[in-house]
């Protein structure tokens, strides 16, 4: 049977710690501030329907969810929220990301 490798393709990740209950927001820091360092795709999927093509949203049970390609994906604490190459989001587990993904620094402003 032949082996693979991934391709060396640059994605950006967010990693979801818990929900925050005073605000229901599942990315705010500690102290239930905004973090001005979100990325507009996370802001955007936030802000989309729970019917619409990448939406996160917390349901009435508190949990998060996204809608990916392949349907309603719950995305539990510590998990990773990637955004691919695509722009599609989809949940990672840690352990997951981390033997599959390395940090860089940001791409230079032009």
């Amino acid at each position: 049977m032949p082996f693979f490798t991934k391709k060396p393709v640059r994605i950006e990740a967010v990693q979801f710690l818990r929900i925050m209950p005073a605000s229901g927001n599942p990315f705010f820091a500690e102290d239930d501030s905004l973090d001005a360092s979100w990325p507009t795709w996370l802001v955007e999927a936030l802000c989309k329907q729970s019917w619409q093509e990448g939406a996160m949203w917390v349901n009435t049970f508190n949990s998060l969810h996204i809608r990916t390609l392949e349907g309603i994906m719950l995305v539990s604490p510590n998990d990773w929220v990637i955004c691919g190459v695509k722009g599609e989001l989809y949940p990672c587990k840690p352990d997951i990301f981390a033997v599959t993904y390395d940090a860089i620094a940001e791409e230079p402003a032009s």
